[in-house]
C-alpha cells in the first residue's frame, strides 16, 4: 500500500530549540493515526511542516509522493487542516463560511453548497447554519472550523488538537461517522507518541504518565473531607456585620477595654 506520509531524518530548530530531531515516520494510506508527546515535542510543527507552512531545515518530508518543499501547491491540493485554534470568519454565516472555502478548493457553485450542506448536517449545525458565526458558541465554532477542513474532500486531512474546544462525541462525529474516513480516505498524523526530542518511540515517556496529586486525594476517599473540615475550624473567625457596625460606633479609646 502506497504511503501518504513519508518523514525521513525530519529537523527544523527555531534559534536554539530543537523542535524536529531526525523524526522518522511512514504512514501508510487508508489509516487514522494520532501524533502523540509533551507539550514541545514537535508535534505542531511537524504538521505545520506537512501542510507547508514552514520548510524543515533538513531531511526529506513527502506528502502522497510529492515533497513538501519541491511542490508545494501540489501538496495543498489534496490536504485539509484544521489548527489548534478555530479559524472562521465570523462576519459570515455558517454556511457561507463552508461554500468560501470549498469554492477555493476548487469546487463549483452548485457543488460547494452541496457540499456545505452535507457537511453542516454531519457535524449537527443544520439549524445553525444561517445565523453569524460571530453568535456561534465556543464549541460550534470548533466543529465548523473541523468542516471547513472537511468540505473539499482531502485526500490527507490533518487535524491538531481537534478535541479542543469540543464535547467528546465531536470528533467522532466529525471524522468516524464520514464515509470518507470509513472508506480509509482520511487520515489523522500520526499513531507514534513523540518524546522531548522529536525522535519516535513505541514507549511511553515515563517523565509524563499520570499521577495522583494534592495531599488530599487517597485511595479510600474518605480523609480529604476530614482535612478539610479540621482546616475549616483552624481558620480564625471574622466579625461579621453587626460586630463591624458595632466597631465602627464604639470609640477607639473604648474599644481595647471592651475587648
Amino acid at each position: 500500500m502506497a504511503a501518504t506520509i513519508e518523514a525521513h531524518g525530519l529537523r527544523k530548530r527555531f534559534g536554539k530549540t530543537t523542535a524536529l530531531d531526525g523524526l522518522d515516520l511512514v504512514a501508510a494510506s487508508g489509516q487514522v493515526v494520532a501524533v502523540l508527546g509533551p507539550n514541545g515535542a514537535g508535534k505542531t510543527t511537524f504538521v505545520r511542516a506537512l501542510a507547508t507552512l514552514l520548510r524543515p531545515d533538513s531531511g526529506t518530508l513527502r506528502v502522497a509522493g510529492h515533497d513538501v518543499r519541491k511542490s508545494p501547491r501540489a501538496v495543498r491540493r489534496m490536504i485539509g487542516l484544521a489548527g489548534q485554534f478555530a479559524a472562521v470568519e465570523p462576519a459570515m454565516t455558517g454556511r457561507e463560511n463552508l461554500e468560501m472555502v470549498a469554492r477555493l478548493c476548487g469546487q463549483d457553485r452548485r457543488t460547494a453548497k452541496t457540499s456545505a450542506a452535507a457537511v453542516l448536517g454531519q457535524l449537527g449545525l443544520t439549524e445553525a447554519g444561517d445565523r453569524l458565526v460571530r453568535t456561534y458558541s465556543g464549541g460550534m465554532r470548533r466543529r465548523l472550523d473541523l468542516g471547513a477542513s472537511l468540505v473539499g474532500a482531502p485526500r490527507l486531512l490533518l487535524l491538531d488538537e481537534p478535541t479542543t474546544g469540543a464535547r467528546p462525541a465531536q470528533p467522532d462525529r466529525a471524522v468516524g461517522r464520514d464515509p470518507h474516513a470509513r472508506s480509509g480516505r482520511y487520515r489523522r498524523a500520526a499513531d507514534h507518541p513523540i518524546p522531548r526530542r522529536g525522535r519516535p518511540s513505541g514507549k511511553p515517556d515515563r517523565d509524563h504518565r499520570p499521577r495522583p496529586c494534592g495531599r488530599d486525594r487517597h485511595a479510600d476517599g474518605a480523609q480529604a473531607p476530614r482535612r478539610r473540615q479540621r482546616r475549616r475550624a483552624a481558620r480564625p473567625q471574622r466579625a461579621g456585620p453587626r460586630e463591624r457596625r458595632r466597631d465602627a460606633r464604639t470609640p477607639r479609646s473604648r474599644r481595647g477595654a471592651d475587648r
